[in-house]
């Protein structure tokens, strides 16, 4: 479909930006650009994520736990999923899956090697990250998107395998830290894969600094 314009429209159309036999796809791009705040800066988002992400996940590494490196792995899996979110207001379904493996293979390892698991606090964790955000999907689609959810199941469960508890202080931190930078910058959407991601390697960072703390 294209737009044609005509006599004094096109005049118009030129007076507002408008040209003419214009792709509709290129005008609702143009116009979603406008109106949400769109990636002006997606070209530096990706750095300004990944540089505080490497940090926190350094900051857990220094836990040597099993199941925390299992945890930093899937964390650090699902980061390319967030670059993408922040470029493209979507997270891929290769990459979420690519995590779970992760996760999966890795946990596997570990246990193989004499890592103890307690399953009810994966799924615990998986449940507590993304039943909220299951529930705001499911009341509107069109707030939260389902690769979310996913999202966050995975990240919960990896989270869940050091302590359930995590996964509510990481789902915690990426409500706040989303909700600010959307106020600060005033955009009408913004993309939450990657407040996930960051809240997740927080709570982990914090997991690990309270272990060192309490151990003798």
């Amino acid at each position: 479909m294209r737009i044609s314009l005509h006599g004094g429209d096109r005049e118009k159309g030129k007076r507002v930006g408008v040209s003419a036999r214009v792709p509709d796809r290129a005008v609702v791009r143009s116009l979603w650009i406008r109106r949400s705040g769109g990636p002006r800066d997606a070209r530096f988002a990706p750095l300004a994520f990944l540089l505080p992400l490497t940090a926190c996940l350094v900051a857990a590494s220094a836990s040597g736990d099993a199941s925390q490196r299992a945890a930093i792995l899937t964390v650090a899996a699902m980061s390319p999923a967030a670059v993408v979110d922040i470029r493209e207001r979507r997270l891929p379904d290769g990459w979420v899956t690519f995590a779970a493996g992760v996760f999966a293979t890795s946990t596997w390892i570990a246990w193989l090697f004499g890592q103890s698991y307690d399953l009810s606090t994966i799924l615990l964790g998986a449940l507590a990250m993304a039943g909220p955000i299951l529930a705001l999907h499911l009341a509107s689609p069109g707030s939260m998107g389902f690769g979310d959810v996913k999202a966050a199941v995975v990240l919960g469960a990896a989270l869940g395998s050091v302590d359930w508890q995590l996964a509510v202080v990481g789902l915690t931190l990426a409500s706040g830290l989303g909700a600010a930078i959307g106020i600060g910058r005033r955009t009408r959407t913004i993309p939450f894969g990657p407040f996930l991601v960051v809240g997740a390697a927080l709570a982990l960072a914090a997991g690990s600094f309270v272990s060192m703390g309490g151990a003798p």
